[in-house]
């Protein structure tokens, strides 16, 4: 899916936006600056980057009907073997997993630059790659974070942390955290800020609204593993 968001100065931003259906791993990256639609071009060069680089083409691709950059990237896709369904009830429920992931990670955002100012390319790109990370430890699937689930970590090399004893003892890397103008000392800010982003929607009643409020009945045959309640 593509999702939107905006710098501390309303600077536009469209990003791509990844999610694994079985582990819920998610990568969002930056398209391009500004509004509008990305082109098929764009969309595959970052889609390759993103995540055919490091997790090879998947055997499926689910997506929305109405992105404009979807026929000629499904045209990529079946060259490279992989399936893009489209009418279907499976289909439609992965893309919305999507859909809802993407406004999960889209908060997340928001609430970071409006903590830390992020304002800029390449400051909207480093917190896109911390929200990231953030929420793949942060999130659980079946009792384990999505990366845990796709790379086998219990949590990358946090620079600058003062839990963990090797970047501790790093006191260069300290006094560069000390000082609240120095790049180190934003990076630790914006991950703070995602980190506590995170904790802040897992109790959210405005999330938890959103999410009852968009629910709807569907008739089956139903995916398995989906819950299904019934009003008698």
């Amino acid at each position: 899916d593509t999702l939107h968001v905006k710098d501390v100065h309303g600077n536009p931003f469209m990003c791509l936006n990844i999610v694994c259906a079985g582990t819920r791993f998610q990568v969002v990256c930056v398209v391009a600056q500004g509004r509008g639609t990305p082109s098929t071009k764009t969309v595959r060069y970052c889609f390759r980057w993103a995540w055919s680089i490091w997790a090879g083409m998947p055997e499926v691709v689910f997506m929305d009907q109405g992105h404009e950059w979807r026929g000629e990237f499904e045209e990529f896709l079946r060259s490279h073997g992989v399936d893009t369904p489209r009418a279907s009830l499976e289909a439609a429920w992965r893309a919305g997993l999507a859909d809802r992931h993407g406004g999960l990670w889209k908060e997340a955002f928001r609430r970071v630059c409006q903590d830390t100012q992020v304002s800029g390319r390449s400051e909207v790109e480093d917190v896109c790659c911390l929200i990231n990370q953030s929420k793949n430890e942060m999130v659980r699937v079946g009792g384990y974070a999505p990366a845990m689930w796709v790379l086998g970590s219990h949590g990358p090399r946090v620079p600058g942390s003062l839990l963990q004893d090797e970047e501790a003892g790093k006191l260069e890397v300290q006094c560069a955290a000390m000082d609240p103008h120095s790049q180190m000392a934003k990076n630790l800010a914006w991950r703070e800020s995602a980190r506590c982003a995170f904790i802040k929607m897992d109790n959210s009643s405005t999330y938890r609204k959103a999410l009852l409020r968009k629910s709807r009945p569907q008739r089956g045959p139903f995916v398995i593993g989906a819950y299904v309640y019934f009003s008698r």
